[in-house]
């Protein structure tokens, strides 16, 4: 797929955002799948999964564009495996990651953390919490800051 092409299928999910809604949009994650598309472009020229994953999208939008109403659940079912298959091997084929990854894990790491000193350090389960929440949330903040940076992220 050509630069033209991936810019027209871009253009086409951002139409598709508008036309559906606030709230269809945000069922479908079409935000996350604009970003995947991006992304999966870049790729492509070097990645041979990269290419079909981006035809089968640009056929998936077509269909959701000519779609009238709701979706059905096969569709449905359908476009959340391909938004998946998508995120799954850029993670592991291309060591991306998704918005918010190294927040979701530091501040679960964080918690236990902070669990664990509450009981033995402080002696107040709540300090050790509120310790573990604010140093899982300045971390994982500072990766997910560091990964955008480095264009890391989907």
């Amino acid at each position: 797929m050509d630069k033209k092409s991936l810019d027209t299928l871009l253009k086409d999910l951002r139409r598709l955002q508008r036309k559906v809604g606030e709230k269809q949009a945000k069922r479908l994650n079409l935000e996350l799948l604009h970003r995947a598309a991006k992304r999966i472009g870049d790729f492509a020229g070097d990645c041979r999964q990269c290419k079909e994953y981006l035809q089968q999208l640009d056929s998936h939008v077509d269909t959701l564009k000519n779609l009238q109403g709701e979706l059905d659940r096969a569709t449905a079912r359908k476009h959340q495996r391909l938004i998946q298959g998508i995120v799954a091997h850029m993670q592991r084929k291309h060591r991306l990651v998704a918005e918010g990854y190294y927040l979701g894990v530091y501040l679960s790491m964080g918690i236990g953390l902070g669990f664990a000193l509450g009981i033995t350090l402080f002696n107040n389960v709540i300090i050790g919490l509120a310790v573990g929440i604010a140093g899982g949330i300045a971390l994982g903040s500072a990766r997910d800051r560091r990964a955008k940076q480095k264009g890391k992220t989907i």
